[in-house]
């Protein structure tokens, strides 16, 4: 990160990216794709439906990927993202986080409090009904069964039994948190409104927050390692 080169890529705005090696990538506009094949010197524009407001994408192989879109959408793509197919989740909620842990196994959570699993790579998907009332606004999961999700209000959940039943962990702060993340079987980050970081070292048990010196509001976070 000591110095970068501008690529354009033809968009002025995008909410997502990934690369599977140094020349292999992906961008995602809420309407579009662009791939590159040469390491971003160039870029393939792939459109997508009219309709589509795409979000957020994750890609669990080079090839395999999924990405969801309102209305209540969930794309997925077998060939790098040049084509996408569509299941219609939640015709009537925003689908705001996804989360996937292999190319079959994966969750989808909305607006209306609604998470949806899969355990066929997307082809079919049952409800948790989970029984909550809040907006979820990012969830991860660390294998079949731990995950966490986060939504406003300093509001976080954990859940031990693959998203049928989550319990609220106390957080102490009262921002909205916007992005979960696990680092290993352990350790957890969640970030949010005001420059606010929690940590957990407990598997999501208890939480502490990390001072920062900047009241950002933070709505991503990637962690590579601990």
């Amino acid at each position: 990160g000591s110095s970068w080169t501008t690529v354009f890529t033809g968009t002025d705005y995008f909410n997502s990216v990934y690369f599977s090696d140094a020349n292999h990538g992906i961008i995602m506009t809420p309407y579009k794709f662009y791939i590159a094949e040469n390491g971003g010197s160039s870029w393939t524009s792939i459109d997508g439906d009219p309709s589509w407001l795409i979000l957020k994408m994750k890609f669990v192989t080079p090839q395999i990927g999924f990405a969801i879109s309102d209305p209540g959408l969930l794309l997925k793509t077998t060939d790098g993202g040049y084509t996408w197919s569509t299941t219609a989740l939640a015709p009537s909620a925003s689908l705001l986080s996804l989360s996937f842990i292999d190319d079959q196994n994966g969750w989808v959570a909305g607006s209306l409090a609604q998470i949806d699993k899969t355990n066929d790579g997307g082809n079919t998907w049952t409800n948790c009904n989970i029984g909550l009332s809040t907006r979820i606004l990012s969830l991860h999961f660390k294998n079949r069964t731990t995950g966490l999700m986060v939504g406003y209000n300093g509001k976080l959940y954990r859940t031990e039994n693959a998203g049928l039943t989550f319990t609220q962990q106390p957080t102490g702060v009262d921002k909205a948190l916007l992005a979960v993340q696990w680092i290993d079987d352990l350790q957890a980050l969640a970030v949010g409104d005001s420059g606010t970081i929690l940590k957990t070292y407990d598997a999501g048990i208890s939480w502490s927050k990390i001072q920062h010196p900047y009241p950002y509001v933070m709505d991503d976070l990637w962690v590579v390692d601990s």
